[in-house]
């Protein structure tokens, strides 16, 4: 099992993932996280990388759409969890690729954020943000004098 912050990260790498296609950065992007997924291993490498190429054709193409990037970023969100799941030490590996991305590209570089929200009664929330959210719902119950 991930932690929040675990998952926030593999959350972060397919959206940099994602963010890099149509960018200058796209190759170094690409060797980043073949290596990455790739467990520098040269064939897995090869094979990520042309998933890679193929998830960047679908990006990249005219008739892309939003719906496009939510699906590529949510798969290589899950294979970066899957791979942090089995070796949790590349977690380190992971964000030095994020940032590096990141970087590259010029997008956002702000820490991943974590809400936790508990909702009772009638209460309402506004969640904003990026990372994980975990949002409970649900009432108190009054005792026999009507306090909670």
């Amino acid at each position: 099992m991930l932690t929040d912050e675990m998952m926030a990260l593999a959350a972060a790498g397919g959206s940099a993932l994602i963010g890099a296609a149509a960018t200058d950065a796209w190759q170094m992007t690409k060797a980043s996280f073949s290596r990455l997924l790739g467990r520098d291993d040269a064939r897995r490498m090869a094979a990520v990388g042309q998933q890679l190429e193929e998830s960047r054709a679908q990006l990249t193409a005219e008739d892309s759409s939003e719906q496009t990037r939510v699906l590529q970023r949510a798969m290589w969100t899950a294979r970066l969890e899957d791979l942090l799941i089995e070796r949790p030490q590349l977690a380190e590996q992971l964000r030095r690729s994020v940032q590096q991305v990141n970087q590259a590209t010029g997008m956002a570089t702000a820490a991943p954020v974590v809400q936790r929200v508990v909702g009772l009664d009638q209460a309402q929330q506004a969640v904003q943000g990026y990372g994980s959210q975990s949002n409970y719902f649900g009432y108190r119950r009054r005792g026999a004098d009507g306090a909670i």
